[in-house]
């Protein structure tokens, strides 16, 4: 406390500083990493690869491109089976709806009603 007072500066805020400025360097460091390692993935011409440089990136390439393809078949899988599920549920309505419909021409049968299904437009322009 005393060397807090005496140099009006905080000890906490000292380390954290310093904490700052080494991650900064570490982001730093790891910028310029990426940007070798993009560089290199571009296989710029001028230039020189050697042939084990060359196969490690195409073993990189060849792993990323596992990763893309199989990402790719999960998605297109689950887009299936969200449209076989809506499928299947788009015809448990239209045989609910069948159902019903059977159910209801019985229903004007044994009434003695019509069972065309006409009678509906019939009574919109008045011809009943």
């Amino acid at each position: 406390e005393r060397y807090e007072a005496a140099t009006h500066t905080k000890v906490w805020s000292d380390i954290r500083q310093q904490e700052r400025r080494a991650e900064l360097e570490k982001v730093a460091k790891m910028c310029d990493l990426l940007e070798k390692e993009l560089r290199f993935m571009t296989v710029d011409d001028g230039e020189q690869y050697t042939v084990p440089s060359l196969a490690a990136l195409e073993h990189n390439l060849e792993a990323a491109m596992h990763k893309v393809r199989s990402e790719k078949d999960r998605k297109i899988g689950g887009e299936m089976s969200y449209l076989e599920n809506m499928i299947r549920g788009k015809q448990a309505e239209r045989y609910g709806l069948c159902d019903k419909l059977a159910h209801a021409q019985s229903l004007k049968v044994v009434e003695g009603g019509s069972t065309s299904l006409n009678n509906g437009l019939d009574l919109k322009l008045g011809f009943n």
